[in-house]
C-alpha cells in the first residue's frame, strides 16, 4: 500500500566503473562483517553501516537511481541491522527497490546483465565465512532479479549456517513462503528469533505477528506487543500501525485512545497508507 513517485529511468549500459563501486562496497561491508563478531556476522559498527549507506544512496542518486547494485547495496546494509539507518532511508529503500525491479528488468538490460555476470562471480568466490556480503548481494539478486527463490533460499541457508543476520531473516521469509520445499513455520519462528535478537527489524516484526498468529509457536499477544514495541521503537510503520490498532483494541495491551492516535501519527509520518486514512477519520469526527 506504500507507493511512491520516482523519476523515469534512463537505459543505459553498466559500465565497469559501477561494477567497481559494488564491489569496493561489498568489500568493506565484508570487512566489517567479518570483523565484527559481536552477533556472529552483524556488524555494530554503526557510524560505518550508515556511512556505507549514504555512499551508496549518493551513488543511486548520482545516477538517477538507475544503477540497480547499488540499490541492492545499499538494501543489504539497511537489512544486515536496520536500526542502525534513519527510518526513512530504510522506507527509501525499500519503495526504490520495488519500483526498480520492475522498470530494470523491463527496460536497462545491459544493466541487468553485468549484475547478473557480478551475481554468478560472486557465488562461485565468495564464502560465507570470509565475504558474506557479497554472497548476500548474490542473494538478493538471485531472489529479487532473477528469482530463482530456489537458488536463493539455498544462499541464505549458508549464510544462516554461519550466522549472518541477513541470511537468517532471508532463510526465514523463504521457508514461510515455501521456497525451500515445505513450509516448517516452527523454523521459521526460531530463525526469526535469532534474527531478532540480532537487532533485525523486519524479524523483529515478523516475530511479533508470530506471537500474534500463533505461526510456529504458541499464541501469546504479550509478547506480539513486545517484539512490535521492538519494531516500532526502530521505526517500522507497520509495527507502529499494529501497536496503534492494539492500542485502541485492548489486545495485549490496555485500552489507550491518547497513544493510539499518537502511534498512527508516527505511522502516517513514515508513509503507512492505512495510518493516514484511519488519522483522517478520526480527525473527521
Amino acid at each position: 500500500d506504500q507507493r511512491s513517485t520516482q523519476p523515469p529511468l534512463r537505459t543505459q549500459t553498466a559500465s565497469e566503473e559501477d561494477t567497481a563501486a559494488v564491489r569496493g562496497a561489498l568489500r568493506e561491508l565484508d570487512a566489517l562483517c567479518v570483523g565484527e563478531r559481536g552477533c556472529r556476522g552483524a556488524f555494530r559498527a554503526g557510524d560505518a553501516a550508515v556511512l556505507a549507506a549514504v555512499c551508496a544512496l549518493e551513488h543511486v542518486a548520482a545516477r538517477d537511481a538507475d544503477c540497480l547494485p547499488a540499490v541492492l547495496t545499499l538494501r543489504a546494509v539497511s537489512l544486515v541491522n536496520p536500526t542502525l539507518c534513519a527510518p526513512r532511508m530504510v522506507y527509501f529503500v525499500r519503495s526504490t527497490m520495488a519500483h526498480l525491479v520492475a522498470r530494470v528488468k523491463k527496460e536497462n538490460q545491459p544493466c541487468v546483465l553485468e549484475g547478473a555476470r557480478l551475481a554468478a562471480e560472486l557465488r562461485a568466490t565468495a564464502s560465507p565465512s570470509d565475504a558474506p556480503q557479497s554472497l548476500y548481494f548474490a542473494g538478493m539478486w538471485a531472489f529479487w532479479v532473477s528469482e530463482d527463490t530456489a537458488l536463493a533460499a539455498q544462499l541464505f541457508r549458508a549464510l544462516a549456517d554461519v550466522g549472518h543476520v541477513g541470511g537468517l531473516y532471508n532463510l526465514s521469509v523463504s521457508i514461510t513462503a515455501g521456497h525451500t520445499g515445505s513450509r516448517d513455520l516452527a523454523q521459521a519462528f526460531e530463525l526469526y528469533l535469532k534474527a531478532a535478537d540480532c537487532g533485525h527489524l523486519g524479524a523483529a516484526y515478523n516475530l511479533a505477528c508470530c506471537y500474534a498468529r500463533g505461526d510456529g509457536t504458541a499464541v501469546d499477544q504479550s509478547k506480539a506487543v513486545q517484539y512490535y514495541q521492538r519494531a516500532a521503537d526502530a521505526g517500522n510503520c507497520a509495527a507502529l500501525y499494529n501497536l496503534a490498532m492494539r492500542c485502541r483494541d485492548g489486545n495485549g495491551i490496555e485500552r489507550n485512545p491518547a497513544r493510539m492516535l499518537e502511534l498512527l501519527q508516527l505511522a502516517a509520518d513514515c508513509g503507512d497508507t492505512h495510518a493516514m486514512l484511519l488519522l483522517a477519520s478520526c480527525y473527521e469526527f
